[in-house]
């Protein structure tokens, strides 16, 4: 059974304690004394992947604003919460956990995918976002008597912070994202709110460069990003919008062909087809291919075709256009026809006005603007040496009228992973400067655009939610 370590600790005027899995990390802040009864309540946790989650901010903010004679809303203690008291949480947890783990586990939990913050390395003596160069006291051996703390170890050690550790691996991105969920309204009309466009932040997860047992398979296409496993960091609500509209092209140009370079492409094309099959009969093949073409010269449609190749040719050598014009009165038929030329990418253009009309919502909009802007951007690689590509999101249409939260919309159209490409936020929508009291503005318009990342093919509509609604 993984141990449980409790310990007491202040924080902003609040009696809380923090109940720390030292074997996993995952942790638990109470309030002591702040339920019914005087019970203590639990009001956020941490899980494996270090992201904080406020688990009751009313009772949060009604006690924090009690024990500090303040009026802040439930939205702004959780913002305070999740950036000054997870600090003082995790060094708390951090020290717990060095203190009583053993050796293999403090190993695990700081240098996993996730590390969690503060929780030294035995071997290198080093927390996570540091480099060393270490002379490492050896792991413990399986008597009962090994101790990794105990002997000497000589150390030399150079300590740089690095901010990209938190661009390079996803459970440290999931620790932008702490709140999981962010709606307007925040008040809605009933549960469900009525239909809503859902857009999930996800991380971005790369193609590769394909597998040989794909290709054993007999599939030589590399996997579309809708079809990529990735985790998803937040997700956003916001009502539908008038206007809702799609649009899908596929891109087919002209194409011509003349018969003299129809003549020498078959010929070509039988070449190199008899040479696959068996390279020694190339020569032949060739020989084969160029008495057939004299033989199409010479008695092709009534002597139409030499004449043309005699002026193709005369064309060609002396520089100049139009002499099959001038001698025939004609021109080449080029046996122009329209060919597909492949799919093309669609974009998607979204525009909401966000009116706050109260404090909670007020920053709830400016959480939802901020998350767009985040996820578009850019991170950098842990030596900035390269630029790592920016989230990405899926985006669905959600029907409320079943009560259910995930019903894909049964009339409306399907969106594959996209990027953002495009945002715009105007703060001054009426042309005035207006704000609130505590300085929101009165609206915002926000634009964003989103191209996907993935065309779409025919095979889509037969799988998955291609079979719902109008399909992609």
């Amino acid at each position: 059974m993984a141990q449980q370590i409790t310990s007491s600790l202040p924080w902003k005027k609040l009696p809380t304690k923090i109940l720390v899995n030292a074997e996993t990390g995952q942790s638990e802040v109470f309030m002591v004394g702040g339920g019914l009864f005087g019970q203590d309540v639990k009001v956020a946790e941490v899980g494996a992947n270090n992201a904080w989650v406020v688990t009751d901010p009313l009772a949060l903010s009604q006690r924090y604003n009690s024990a500090n004679g303040t009026k802040l809303t439930s939205v702004q203690v959780q913002d305070t919460f999740l950036l000054d008291g997870t600090k003082v949480f995790n060094n708390e947890r951090a020290a717990i956990i060095n203190k009583n783990s053993p050796y293999n586990t403090k190993t695990f939990l700081s240098t996993k995918q996730d590390p969690v913050p503060g929780v030294v390395n035995p071997a290198t003596g080093t927390k996570p976002g540091q480099t060393s160069q270490t002379t490492a006291p050896a792991p413990p051996g399986p008597g009962p008597n090994s101790d990794p703390n105990v002997g000497t170890a000589t150390t030399s050690t150079t300590s740089t912070s690095t901010p990209a550790q938190i661009n390079t691996n996803i459970g440290s991105r999931k620790n932008l994202y702490p709140k999981k969920n962010l709606y307007y309204p925040v008040k809605r009309k009933n549960e469900f709110g009525g239909d809503f466009i859902k857009f999930e932040i996800l991380d971005y997860k790369k193609s590769g460069l394909g597998s040989p047992q794909a290709v054993a398979a007999g599939s030589l296409a590399l996997p579309g990003m809708e079809y990529r496993k990735r985790d998803v960091l937040a997700s956003i609500f916001l009502p539908i919008q008038a206007g809702i509209v799609e649009g899908m092209s596929v891109d087919w140009g002209g194409g011509d062909l003349n018969p003299i370079t129809a003549a020498f492409a078959n010929a070509a094309y039988q070449i190199m087809g008899q040479a696959g099959a068996d390279p020694g009969a190339m020569f032949s093949a060739t020989l084969n291919q160029a008495e057939s073409l004299k033989k199409m010269l010479q008695i092709g449609a009534g002597g139409e075709l030499q004449q043309l190749a005699q002026n193709y040719f005369t064309e060609k050598a002396v520089s100049t256009q139009g002499l099959l014009s001038r001698t025939l009165g004609g021109a080449i038929n080029n046996n122009l026809e329209l060919l597909f030329n492949g799919p093309m990418l669609r974009s998607f253009t979204f525009n909401f006005k966000l009116t706050p009309r109260e404090p909670d919502e007020a920053l709830m909009i400016r959480d939802i603007i901020r998350y767009f802007k985040m996820s578009m951007a850019p991170s950098l690689s842990s030596a900035q040496l390269f630029l790592l590509a920016p989230n990405v999101f899926k985006i669905s249409y959600v029907y409320t009228g079943q009560g259910n939260l995930d019903d894909k919309h049964p009339y409306l159209n399907r969106i594959k992973v996209a990027a953002l490409r495009d945002i715009s936020v105007n703060y001054t929508p009426d042309g005035n400067y207006m704000t609130y009291q505590d300085g929101s503005m009165t609206q915002y318009d926000l634009s964003l655009s989103f191209g996907e990342i993935d065309p779409i093919y025919e095979n889509d509509y037969v799988i998955e939610e291609g079979l719902v609604g109008t399909g992609w």
